[in-house]
């Protein structure tokens, strides 16, 4: 089964994105940048990351560009807030393949994934 990396501040956001992919994933969750460092450098064979950014300092699009020069292989979809922002635009930019606004609907991120 494939590793997917799901890196959200918000809880109710992880176990939405949880409930959508554990039937068909290994599923690995965090909530904060440093935890999703440590594990990508004990889990290299994850298949994607799922990654927030959201204007705080932890979470941004420069955390994306540091990751895909670590682990080029490694598909990086944001998850975002209701709209397209400098900020979204910029994760795509570095390195982000895609990237799914709030409220998402679980056939975008199925879709992204597989």
């Amino acid at each position: 089964m494939s590793k997917i990396l799901i890196c959200h501040p918000d809880e109710k956001i992880r176990e939405h994105l949880k409930l959508t992919l554990c039937d068909q994933f290994n599923l690995i969750l965090m909530d904060n940048i440093e935890q999703c460092l440590f594990i990508l450098k004990n889990a290299n064979d994850a298949k994607a990351l799922l990654l927030a950014i959201n204007g705080s300092e932890e979470f941004n699009p420069q955390a994306i560009k540091n990751i895909k020069k670590e682990y080029p292989k490694l598909k990086i979809l944001v998850v975002a807030e209701r709209k397209e922002t400098q900020e979204t635009k910029e994760a795509i930019n570095l390195g982000a393949e895609s990237c799914i606004f709030k409220p998402f609907k679980s056939e975008e991120i199925l879709a992204f994934v597989n």
